[in-house]
């Protein structure tokens, strides 16, 4: 991601459903939740806009209540504080 993202990666490019890269960590099923919330971490910190909605008018922040509360919480934090 990071090479990506230093090469010119657009952040907000949108894929079938509406949703840019930073939907991504989030939907992830990746097991290896630190990966998880680095992705999240990185995004952020490049400019990602968190307030982005999908084709359902969902934000990023939106889909959290879908994910396991170990890690919930974390995302949360990140989405709401992360500049």
């Amino acid at each position: 991601m990071e090479t990506l993202l230093s090469h010119g990666a657009k952040l907000e490019l949108t894929d079938l459903n509406g949703e840019t890269p930073l939907f991504e960590p989030i939907r992830s099923t990746i097991k290896d939740q630190d990966k998880r919330i680095q992705a999240l971490q990185l995004l952020l910190k490049a400019g990602a806009d968190r307030q982005h909605r999908n084709d359902k008018r969902k934000t990023p922040l939106d889909l959290v209540d879908r994910l396991r509360e170990e890690i919930k919480m974390t995302f949360i934090d990140l989405l709401t504080t992360t500049k």
